[in-house]
């Protein structure tokens, strides 16, 4: 009873308010930082590093040169962007770990509520593109997308390993692997629609459900098994099919549309990935249930 008192105590109205009051300035902080790394590139041109656009000017009837279309993109193509982009999601990140995710009872607990709370923020900015990328994956794939995601996610994991002491080896290897290989090709590329899709799977509704229920469980207010159990079939129906699908649509947009959203090895390189941790994560879970709860049912 002490226990519970003491939960209920500890979180309350005031934490959902700053909850949605974060998660509420995410749009303007992505249309912002989108305004910040605008760049306006004419069809045909090559890309300052490394891959063309593939898309030529419209010529007229009589061959003459026509109107030469624009392609706006959002990328970082200076220091300053990068600072822009990751001194305004740490600032992010430090005011949820103060104000909410300090308040957990351990370490763990702290980074699952952080990680929980920066996957909202990871939802919100890229659910639309996510969509619009799943629904028509042969529209083009670049305009006005969202920059933030990327940003998020390379930045959580930073903030882990820079503000966290003890961190496992196994998460080292994940941040360095999934965040460094996914999110350095990332911004390497202008933002697109794909892109954000890869981050709503990996990152974004599935692990901030997730990664909640992991703080509800140390926090004392969900049962451990019961977690393990909607684990499983988060994972099983919702994370892997999704990655799956993000890495089929990576191939399908590489083959198909122009310009591309991301070029040759690279794509080979998030594509794999993409398949490789919702399938590996997916058997992991899977696996830990079945020993410690008993056989997942559908």
């Amino acid at each position: 009873m002490g226990t519970t008192q003491s939960t209920q105590r500890r979180w309350g109205a005031k934490d959902v308010a700053l909850i949605a009051a974060t998660a509420s300035v995410v749009p303007l902080w992505s249309h912002w930082l989108n305004e910040q790394h605008q760049v306006v590139q004419k069809a045909g041109e090559k890309e300052t590093e490394p891959y063309p656009v593939g898309r030529t000017a419209e010529a007229n009837v009589d061959g003459s040169p026509g109107n030469e279309k624009e392609w706006v993109l959002y990328k970082p193509t200076s220091a300053k962007n990068l600072a822009q982009g990751f001194g305004t999601t740490f600032a992010y990140l430090a005011l949820l770990d103060a104000l909410i995710a300090r308040k957990a009872v351990d370490q763990n607990s702290r980074f699952f509520i952080l990680h929980t709370l920066a996957n909202i923020a990871i939802t919100v900015a890229s659910a639309p593109d996510a969509a619009r990328s799943l629904l028509a994956p042969l529209d083009e794939p670049r305009g006005k997308m969202s920059i933030l995601p990327v940003y998020l996610i390379a930045g959580l994991f930073f903030y882990h390993l820079s503000v966290f002491k003890d961190v496992p080896k196994d998460e080292w290897v994940h941040h360095i692997l999934f965040g460094g290989g996914i999110c350095g090709v990332g911004l390497a590329n202008p933002a697109s629609r794909i892109g954000n899709a890869l981050a709503f799977f990996i990152c974004g509704l599935p692990g901030g459900i997730d990664y909640g229920m992991l703080a509800a469980v140390k926090e004392g207010l969900l049962d451990s098994d019961r977690e393990k159990t909607v684990n499983t079939k988060l994972n099983v129906w919702c994370r892997s099919p999704g990655l799956t699908m993000v890495a089929y649509a990576i191939y399908v947009a590489w083959r198909h549309t122009k310009p591309k959203p991301i070029s040759g090895m690279p794509a080979a390189l998030v594509a794999g990935l993409a398949f490789l941790n919702g399938q590996y994560y997916m058997q992991r879970v899977v696996a830990n249930t079945a020993v410690k709860v008993g056989a997942p049912t559908c």
